[in-house]
């Protein structure tokens, strides 16, 4: 993750920022802000994993969450709205 990356060069002293705390990618349900295909694009893309932030019922936010403890988030970002159309 980008933001998570930059935020660990920052804090190394090896580009200039301001701190930064980040979640890393957001967490949606299908068709919701994380969804890359926005419930639509099939075929597009592949279909999106609890690691690429769509999560459908609690053991995929279960798996989502822990992802992002693993990439070093600071917290959790939920998207509970769809997205645009």
């Amino acid at each position: 993750m980008v933001a998570i990356s930059l935020r660990d060069a920052i804090n190394q002293g090896k580009v200039v920022g301001p701190r930064i705390f980040t979640s890393g990618k957001s967490l949606a349900t299908t068709g919701g802000h994380a969804d890359p295909t926005n419930g639509r694009a099939v075929g597009k893309y592949d279909y999106p994993l609890p690691e690429d932030g769509v999560v459908n019922g609690p053991y995929e936010v279960y798996t989502a969450v822990r992802q992002r403890y693993k990439d070093g988030a600071d917290g959790i970002k939920i998207t509970v709205t769809a997205g645009f159309k």
